[in-house]
């Protein structure tokens, strides 16, 4: 029952705001519950490299967010650290088809590992009652703007920092873009007729 000050991203309906409640929920509490403890949350509009400024103020003391390449290696030397997901939670997440990852892999600078959900890629989600006409039509609205969509590669990548968007590791089971749940099956012809599954 800390009273944190969490900076969490202002844009209510992204995708992320689901997987914090999820976590959550699994530690038995809200995120109301960290007003009710005297904390605060604090919206704030940038990615989460552009909040770390909150912290370094002191306004803040917690950034929860996914893009960890945006900021990851940045918050460790500002001496932040990342707090691991612990049994039994960490199996009620994989219930639910969350994968956990480990983060000192990817950060060998860490003191202490965290296992943490691995919210990679760029989650598109629909559901499988969803007619194949609009899926197809998604998918190649994706494809013609691959080149207008900016996208920051992650640390280690061998593609350059900005670059189009990588659809080859969006539409298959990639270390940068997990496949948590199938494939629509129309995006997987789709994909599959334009050769980016094998």
């Amino acid at each position: 029952k800390y009273p944190l000050r969490v900076s969490l991203r202002a844009q209510r309906d992204h995708a992320q705001h689901v997987v914090i409640k999820e976590v959550l929920a699994v530690h038995g509490m809200k995120l109301e519950d960290i007003e009710r403890w005297g904390g605060e949350l604090i919206w704030e509009p940038p990615t989460p490299d552009g909040r770390l400024p909150t912290v370094q103020s002191g306004k803040a003391n917690a950034v929860w967010d996914e893009a960890m390449p945006m900021y990851g290696a940045q918050a460790i030397e500002m001496g932040m650290r990342f707090l691991t997901i612990e049994e039994p939670e960490r199996k009620k997440l994989e219930a639910m088809g969350l994968r956990l990852t480990s983060l000192k892999d990817r950060y060998p600078q860490m003191t202490e590992d965290a296992l943490v959900v691995d919210f990679s890629g760029w989650i598109v989600y629909t559901h499988e009652d969803t007619p194949d006409d609009v899926v197809e039509a998604f998918c190649g609205a994706l494809e013609v703007r691959k080149d207008k969509i900016p996208y920051r590669h992650p640390d280690g990548s061998t593609l350059p920092r900005e670059a189009p968007l990588p659809l080859d590791e969006m539409c298959r089971d990639t270390i940068h873009g997990p496949l948590y749940v199938p494939l629509h099956k129309a995006a997987e012809r789709f994909w599959r007729a334009r050769g980016y599954l094998q």
